[in-house]
């Protein structure tokens, strides 16, 4: 049974937008007036989350921003999987039932489990840069409801831009073309959605048009809180040009890089026998490389390696330069254990 809401306008917040008091709805016209549909919440959210970052002047509310964010496109999502099969919402499907489902009280699917489902029973299609967005934007989420937040507003403007990008192509995609009609409603808050995200995407542009000149004859990477390439690496100092993500020693961007940019962490490349991507560098200066997705790089000295001047030693599996005399062996060996190889036949 379809019900009858006022127009929303998007420039305005819940309250604005119903443009009632509650002293003039009487008991049997709360539901209607509250219930603005499961697709538009999830846009309202979204747009509030917008507002926390760039209006709202408190730091302590930017948190405020990344929850109402992955709430909206949680809530975008769940949409679009009830009208292909409401039980899917439930965490556990053999539990759905009508009254439950309406009086909403259930326990519902989480994001992950979200995501995989629109996959294998909806057919939808993530790319790899979209899941890897939707997981850092969950990943940041859970930060703030169990541990911290260390961010930026330049930070979540990149993290706001590409998160747009991910829920406008997704209701392209599965909405729009496959023929699944918007109420004028919807139809008003998407375009409110898709101006903000141009807001945004001109931010980014100007931003590192802004700082390209500080880049230049630097050791740059990829920073693991904004996601530009633009963290300099200079005689142990670590910063970001673009969100101002800075270091001192080291130690946490190694945990934030191999999270948000390679997606491991230690424990994952111990529990799968995999290779911890951290070495000694082996320019010697003592420091720390990291093998990154383009290359390898020291976050001490700023040296850059190409991965094919790299080989790994097939004795101590250490990387050292290929220029070393002993790499083109069957099984190469840097030079150390070419050494201690030669001293037992001596």
């Amino acid at each position: 049974m379809s019900r009858k809401k006022k127009k929303v306008k998007c420039s305005k917040s819940l309250t604005n937008k119903l443009d009632i008091k509650i002293s003039d709805i009487s008991s049997n016209d709360i539901e209607e007036y509250l219930d603005l549909g499961l697709l538009l919440n999830g846009f309202d959210f979204v747009l509030s989350g917008i507002e926390y970052v760039v209006n709202d002047s408190n730091p302590s509310n930017k948190k405020f921003a990344i929850l109402h964010l992955s709430a909206g496109i949680d809530i975008v999502f769940k949409a679009f999987l009830r009208d292909f099969d409401w039980t899917q919402l439930y965490r556990d499907t053999s539990k759905a039932d009508e009254p439950s489902f309406k009086s909403g009280e259930f326990i519902g699917v989480d994001s992950g489990e979200l995501r995989r489902r629109l996959k294998s029973e909806c057919l939808v299609v993530f790319t790899k840069k979209q899941e890897k967005v939707l997981k850092l934007l969950r990943r940041k989420r859970n930060l703030i409801e169990h541990y911290r937040l260390k961010d930026s507003v330049s930070s979540l403007k990149t993290l706001f831009a590409d998160s747009l990008s991910v829920l406008i192509d997704f209701i392209t995609e599965n909405i729009l073309k496959e023929g699944h009609p918007l109420t004028e409603d919807q139809r008003s808050m998407l375009e409110c959605l898709k101006n903000k995200s141009l807001g945004f995407g001109e931010y980014i542009t100007k931003r590192n048009q802004k700082i390209s000149n500080k880049l230049i004859g630097k050791c740059v990477v990829e920073c693991p809180s904004c996601r530009q390439k633009a963290l300099v690496i200079d005689n142990d100092t670590l910063i970001c040009e673009f969100c101002g993500y800075m270091d001192p020693d080291g130690f946490d961007f190694i945990d934030d890089y191999l999270l948000n940019i390679l997606e491991v962490t230690k424990y994952m490349c111990q529990k799968q026998e995999q290779t911890y991507p951290v070495f000694d560098c082996i320019d010697g200066c003592g420091g720390r490389m990291i093998e990154g997705k383009e290359n390898f790089f020291c976050i001490n000295c700023g040296s850059i390696f190409k991965n094919e001047d790299v080989v790994f030693c097939s004795e101590c599996n250490e990387p050292y330069r290929r220029l070393e005399m002993n790499c083109d062996l069957p099984d190469p060996m840097c030079d150390y254990c070419y050494s201690e190889l030669e001293a037992r036949f001596e």
